[in-house]
């Protein structure tokens, strides 16, 4: 193209002249007007080319040319109205020469059709220059030099302050540019570019924007008030090409695939690429890309490309040689895991890996962490110190990782430091030996795990476990529960996740207030996600009264106590369905006494008025004697339906009385709300005067 035109600039600036060089001054002429019709060449046409000299003295003539249209090559095609006038035009054998010329033209592209212009022709070497100014395109200006000699052409051309949105349209009309793509703003620059006849050898671009936006759908990028510098060198030998080139982000917000959008907070974001293009074979090969984002990642790699059909990976190797958090889980990771439980983490410390794609499509993947912190907003779950290095290959074969932290966190229960020893093999991976985490003063011994269709919505895992006893004390104590005595402990056989669902298949063994709680049947679902929902039975045997209504100051009951909580069913960890029951065991030999705050607690609990035993003379006795206690709830939509031992007038026994002094405790609501019922609960373990409703 920019051959064509140099050569369409050449035949209307410099062709003309010459004929008359030797003829003019010796006939004494003053003016000579030519018609000269329609004049091509390779690539461009010119019609009603007319010329007219007049002379000032022997070697200074005033020049003129008009044409009525010329074609040039895209994106320029047609322009009109041409018209070049050269006041001073020096016209000798040896050269044409126009110092100060002005033009006008009539095109699309131009705002104003008025610019200067300048040319120098030597007809015996065939070398020429031509140079424009104060050209007004695109909202902006472009000025330019054009230099043709025998040996072949140079062109370099500067561009200020164009506005985008007007460039493009003009880019778009002359078959150019992708009509999907938007823009706007500022473009300055300048380009060089160096050639032979038609072909181009050489090609030196610097280009700059400001307040630039645009938006590319068909690959998905896009820019809103970019500030960036790009800059590419390139120069051909024999049909490839060598090119460089390096870009640098300043500001704006760059949506480089959706969802990733990168900022540069921090300081400028560079990319730099050094490259051979085949454009007979369609190659790309990029010997080296290097990409800097400060405060979040340095990478570097190679990688060829085919661009016969669109741009398709052929082979590729990348080294992430610093990856700094929490700036790339922010701006690289986080918006990939939306909706995940990894969404919204505080993170800090080091990331460093490798990622090769092989001609045949294989995939190899090394990561590296240092001194990681990874913690859950939510407070769902934190690991601490995280050291370790993880791999995977796509062929399937065998790849061993090691991983470790120093602590960490499982919603409010500490964890203490644990080593995992994995292998991978292509979507599957599994626990090489057996890893023990330190939960409190106990331990989870995890014997065997094993991973399916990792990152694929099929994904599952499993795994046996052990749960050594730890201390109910520190236990409750850590989820911010009234301090229970006891042991926690179980054998869980078997523990599988799949479609966001967990089940345990084992019995979770409590061993609390001197007796026995025992899980069964533990389904929990969206366990890291929006609402997660839970579904077990519980089993309670044999507990000690005594230390259970003490240690949430519900006034002193003594005995033994059972009971079931059947078909629990909680969303985001609140109860919404269940059958519970709670009585004295039939086989109970123990002594069964109950104070005056435990019987005014669990007569305000049945619908009673509270604090009635103060006001009669049963207030001289601090406690009572009583054969049973029993109470129970059906929980469903909101409404809990109590009852109790047995029925009772109007109601229903939840103390039956034996022995002396003896006393009976009758509900007589039978539906509460479950809201209200637990405002109540709340009330009496606090130690609060009980209200009847």
């Amino acid at each position: 193209m920019f051959s064509r035109i140099s050569s369409f600039l050449l035949r209307l600036f410099g062709l003309v002249p010459p004929l008359v060089l030797t003829a003019i001054p010796a006939t004494g002429l003053d003016t000579l007007e030519l018609a000269l019709g329609d004049l091509q060449g390779n690539g461009w046409r010119m019609t009603d080319v007319q010329v007219r000299l007049a002379w000032q003295d022997r070697e200074e003539a005033l020049l003129l040319v008009a044409a009525g249209r010329a074609e040039l090559p895209p994106p320029i095609g047609r322009i009109g109205g041409i018209e070049l006038t050269c006041p001073r035009a020096r016209i000798t054998p040896e050269a044409v020469d126009c110092p100060e010329g002005r033009a006008r033209i009539e095109s699309p592209y131009l705002d104003r059709p008025e610019f200067s212009i300048a040319f120098r022709y030597e007809p015996p070497s065939g070398k020429a220059f031509l140079t424009f100014a104060k050209l007004a395109a695109a909202g902006g200006l472009l000025a330019g030099r054009a230099d043709v000699a025998a040996d072949g052409w140079q062109v370099r051309v500067e561009a200020s302050d164009l506005r985008a949105e007007r460039a493009i349209r003009l880019l778009d009309e002359g078959g150019v540019w992708d009509a999907s793509v938007e823009a706007e703003g500022l473009v300055s620059g300048t380009g060089r570019f160096a050639g032979h006849g038609a072909a181009l050898s050489a090609v030196e671009l610097d280009a700059r924007v400001r307040a630039f936006s645009f938006s590319a759908p068909a690959s998905g990028a896009a820019g809103e008030n970019l500030g960036a510098e790009v800059a590419v060198r390139g120069r051909r030998s024999g049909t490839a090409w060598t090119l460089d080139g390096s870009a640098l982000l300043r500001q704006g917000d760059l949506l480089v695939r959706d969802p990733i959008v990168i900022t540069p907070s921090a300081g400028p974001i560079r990319l730099e690429a050094a490259m051979h293009w085949y454009p007979d074979e369609g190659l790309l090969q990029v010997a080296r890309l290097a990409f800097t984002h400060p405060q979040a990642l340095e990478a570097e790699g190679r990688l060829t490309l085919s661009l016969a059909q669109g741009a398709q990976m052929r082979s590729a190797d990348f080294q992430l040689v610093g990856g700094q958090l929490p700036e790339l889980y922010q701006t690289y990771l986080q918006p990939l895991t939306f909706g995940t439980a990894f969404d919204s983490l505080d993170t800090a410390g080091q990331v460093q890996g490798a990622l090769q794609y092989a001609p045949d499509g294989a995939v190899k993947l090394r990561l590296r962490l240092q001194e990681a912190q990874l913690a859950d907003r939510k407070g769902r779950f934190a690991l601490h110190h995280v050291n370790g290095d993880f791999g995977w290959n796509s062929d399937g074969s065998p790849v061993r990782s090691h991983l470790g932290w120093a602590s960490g966190a499982l919603y409010r229960l500490p964890l203490g430091p644990a080593q995992l020893d994995l292998e991978a093999r292509g979507r599957a991976a599994r626990l090489l030996r057996p890893a023990e985490f330190m939960v409190l003063d106990g331990k989870l011994l995890v014997e065997t795990f094993r991973l399916e269709d990792a990152a694929t919505p099929q994904m599952k895992w499993s795994f046996d476990a052990v749960l050594s006893p730890l201390s109910m004390e520190a236990f409750t104590e850590a989820m911010d529960w009234p301090i229970m005595a006891g042991k926690l402990s179980g054998v869980i056989p078997a523990v599988s996740y799949a479609d966001e669902r967990l089940t345990v298949d084992g019995v979770l063994l409590v061993r609390v207030f001197d007796g026995v709680v025992t899980v069964r049947d533990l389904v929990l679902e969206r366990p890291f996600g929006v609402a997660p929902a839970l579904a077990a039975d519980i089993d309670l045997k044999n507990l000690d009264l005594d230390a259970l209504t003490r240690t949430f100051a519900f006034g002193k009951i003594e005995g033994r106590l059972e009971g079931a909580i059947a078909n629990l069913q909680m969303v985001d960890w609140a109860p919404v369905a269940f059958d519970a029951w709670f009585a004295t065991p039939p086989d109970d030999r123990s002594r069964h006494r109950i104070s005056q705050k435990a019987v005014d607690n669990l007569t305000s609990l049945g619908g009673g008025i509270g604090g009635a035993l103060s006001r009669s003379y049963l207030r001289f006795f601090e406690d009572f004697s009583y054969d049973r206690i029993g109470l129970s709830c059906t929980l469903r939509d909101s409404v809990c339906v109590m009852d109790g031992l047995a029925p009772a007038k109007d109601g229903y026994y939840i103390v039956k009385g034996g022995g002396l002094p003896r006393i009976n405790v009758i509900g007589y609501v039978r539906r509460v709300n479950w809201d209200e019922l637990v405002e109540r609960l709340q009330r009496v373990t606090q130690g609060s005067a009980a209200v009847a409703e």
